[in-house]
Formats: C-alpha cells, sequence, structure tokens
C-alpha cells in the first residue's frame, strides 16, 4: 500500500492531463502506467509538481526534447519527488 498525503497543492490553475487519471480530485491527480520492456512514452511535459512511485523495478532511460538521455535505475518501492517543470519521454530499457 502506498499512500500519498498532498499537503498543500501549489498556486495556479490544474494543468491538462498527459493521459487519463485513474483517480483525481481537486487535490490530486493520479496516474497507471505500464511500460512494457522495450517500450517508450511519447515526449510529454508535467507542469506541475508530481510523485513518482516504482510499483516494480525498472531501468529506464529519459530523453529531453533536446535528444540529451540519462539512465535511470529504479527498484520497486522508490520514491522521486519532481518539483520543476520537466519535458521528457521514458524507455524502459529492463528486461
Amino acid at each position: 500500500m502506498i499512500d500519498v498525503e498532498i499537503l498543500k497543492r501549489p498556486p495556479g490553475p490544474p494543468s491538462e492531463p498527459i493521459a487519463e487519471p485513474v483517480a483525481e480530485n481537486p487535490s490530486a491527480r493520479a496516474f497507471r502506467w505500464t511500460l512494457a520492456p522495450g517500450t517508450a512514452t511519447p515526449m510529454h511535459t508535467h507542469d506541475r509538481p508530481y510523485l513518482v512511485v516504482a510499483a516494480t523495478p525498472l531501468h529506464l532511460t529519459m530523453t529531453g526534447p533536446d535528444g540529451a538521455s540519462m539512465e535511470h535505475p529504479v527498484t520497486a518501492g522508490d520514491f522521486h519527488w519532481v518539483v520543476t517543470r520537466v519535458t521528457h519521454a521514458l524507455l524502459n530499457r529492463g528486461a
């Protein structure tokens, strides 16, 4: 079980969802991503702060709009807060 409590929503209007949310209320929006081995997301932008919680281990490659990439191994249960605007695509390089 993962329980995330949003203490204060950042000022400003909500951004457009980047996919169909699995849950949403006035304070938070949640997405479920399944990224099969060898599969990549389209390039997308997160305009608001967000939290990533890994349900399974992954070996991700994150690529920015400029083509620069970085490897990002993730273990199951990892939490990663992102507080700045980010545009990227993700590739699951794991098995």
